[in-house]
């Protein structure tokens, strides 16, 4: 249950700390004293969206924390914390946001542990449940039909589903991947047609690694012939030239040093350098001799070379700078493309054979859901009954849709109508908004027997109505307060003289501010309160018996109430 609230510098609430407690809490108040804001609040700490917009005037930030205690095991809560990795003792969950003008400043934080927008969503999802007049919308919605007669089925109709769901996945997925085959089968095609060509334009080439590098030196080579065969014979013309020959003079030098090694020391290191200079100019004189004789000048290869080079840089130009990486790649792929197809064939036998799986299930679901429909009519009609619409007929309507859907093979949609004579109509087309509050509060009253939320609150549910209907659903507010923690707001007397527990809410101006304050009422100021509530602004001796006499005999519809539940 929600046990405290804990509100700060939110619109025009300064500070407000609520302390709620079990069965059935009613805020009433003044038009205009900030009912709503407080709903507004306990719905941040559920995952609504915020803006900076909502922060009082004047303040950088505002906050709001919500501590919640679970008095028996909530397995369904401890499996979501534990998914989250959040910690979770003393059957406390502590919820703070922080909303703040400063951009990436909001944080939200669920007993201490940084939590996001959609994990706050995720784990507040089953603990409250507001009720509102958007409620009346969601209840005008198709879906939302669908789901609140599934979850009045329970667990049979919940594994049906489950069950429906999990095929209708696989007959999604079949056919997706026949529709994928088909229509992709020309593409496919095309882009075979494209790796071909591909492949066939560069093997075409006969491409190898370091063949450019190769090119290169023969084109230079060729490209500078003159310059290379006049270096070369410049270079052995110096090197014997004439009278001159450096080889033979080094030799004869050489010699000389021989003659005299043995009386100059320091002479036999000279003559072994000497030597390896003269061994090496042998060797180097030969060398360009083979260089020069081998030098030829090939006009049809430097053509060829310079073909090749062009045509080698325009494939790279073309697809790669590795030509032969992506000729893998190309292969690949190909390969890929020719062996990815399943045969039409087999998935169409695997399609048929789903479909008829999922033809057996949805008539299974169908079933659960027209004895579920025929039970959740009675249940209806009873609590419309309590409700003062006696003759309100309801029901569950079914229209094939003749093919699959997410949820069925089927539209599934209430109908009512609402007095003695008149024809079954959509919810949207007949109800009136007190009349969709009662439907509202009849659903959820039945429902509560089966999804307990720890805490559910009405946002003045009862608009639209008076007098004895006001009564009937404050009673049933009290009913469903002995399974849940209820919190109303409300305007009517009645409810809040049903209450077990009362708050005022209050619009004051403070310091030419104005500020919303809530204040739990002691039995005496309950009389007040549903004194004003009866009166108006001038409460007299007479509103006053009124209020002792309502307030008593709600304490007497309470022990009633909780006979009966006891009984049921």
């Amino acid at each position: 249950m929600l046990q405290e609230i804990q509100i700060k510098n939110f619109a025009i609430i300064e500070t407000v700390a609520i302390h709620f407690q079990n069965g059935l809490n009613v805020l009433s108040g003044e038009t205009g004293a900030g009912k709503s804001i407080l709903i507004d609040a306990v719905g941040l700490i559920l995952g609504d969206r915020a803006t900076s917009e909502a922060i009082r005037y004047g303040c950088e930030q505002a906050e709001i924390e919500g501590l919640f205690y679970f008095p028996n095991q909530d397995d369904t809560l401890q499996k979501k914390l534990s998914n989250e990795q959040i910690e979770f003792s003393d059957n406390q969950l502590i919820v703070r946001r922080i909303i703040s003008k400063r951009k990436g400043s909001n944080t939200i934080r669920i007993n201490g542990t940084l939590v996001t927008l959609t994990q706050l969503r995720y784990i507040m999802s089953s603990i409250i449940d507001i009720h509102g007049q958007s409620e009346h919308q969601l209840l005008l919605a198709e879906p939302n039909q669908l789901r609140l007669l599934d979850q009045f089925g329970g667990k049979d109709l919940s594994d049906a589903k489950e069950h429906y769901s999990a095929l209708y996945g696989q007959y999604k997925s079949l056919k997706k991947e026949i529709e994928e085959i088909e229509q992709s089968s020309r593409e496919k095609e095309q882009r075979m047609d494209t790796l071909n060509f591909q492949i066939n334009d560069i093997e075409e080439l006969q491409y190898s690694a370091g063949e450019e590098e190769e090119i290169s030196q023969e084109l230079d080579v060729l490209r500078h012939y003159e310059q290379i065969a006049e270096g070369l014979t410049s270079a052995s013309e110096l090197i014997a030239q004439g009278d001159f020959d450096l080889s033979v003079n080094l030799k004869e030098a050489i010699n000389h040093l021989k003659e005299i090694e043995d009386y100059q020391q320091g002479l036999s290191e000279i003559n072994q350098e000497l030597s390896d200079a003269y061994y090496n100019i042998v060797d180097a004189t030969e060398r360009i001799h083979d260089l020069v004789g081998n030098l030829e000048f090939d006009d049809k290869r430097l053509n060829f070379l310079e073909e090749r080079a062009h045509g080698i840089e325009a494939l790279k130009r073309k697809y790669s700078d590795d030509l032969l990486g992506y000729l893998s790649n190309l292969k690949k792929e190909l390969e890929n493309l020719s062996d990815s197809d399943r045969s039409i064939p087999e998935l169409s036998d695997a399609l048929t054979n789903v479909k008829n799986n999922l033809q057996k299930s949805a008539r299974q679901l169908h079933d659960l859901r027209l004895n579920t429909a025929h039970k959740l009519k009675e249940k209806i009609e009873e609590e419309l009954q309590s409700l003062y619409m006696d003759e309100a007929r309801f029901r569950v309507a079914f229209e094939p849709l003749g093919r699959f859907a997410s949820q069925g093979n089927e539209r599934v949609f209430f109908e009512v109508a609402t007095n003695r004579g008149e024809v079954f109509n959509p919810l949207s087309k007949v109800a009136s908004g007190g009349e969709l509050s009662r439907l509202i509060l009849a659903i959820k009253a039945i429902l509560s027997h089966h999804h307990q939320f720890d805490c559910m609150i009405f946002d003045e549910i009862d608009t639209g109505v008076s007098g004895r209907v006001a009564q009937a659903i404050a009673n049933k507010m009290a009913v469903i307060s002995k399974e849940n923690q209820v919190l109303a707001i409300s305007h009517h007397p009645q409810v809040a003289a049903m209450a077990d527990h009362n708050y005022l809410i209050q619009k004051k101006t403070e310091h030419g501010r104005t500020v919303t304050t809530v204040s739990q009422l002691s039995k005496e100021n309950k009389v007040t309160e549903v004194a004003r509530m009866l009166a108006g602004s001038k409460i007299t001796t007479l509103s006053l018996e009124h209020s002792k006499e309502m307030i008593k005999e709600a304490s007497t519809n309470k022990k009633i109430i909780s006979t009966e539940n006891k009984t049921d």
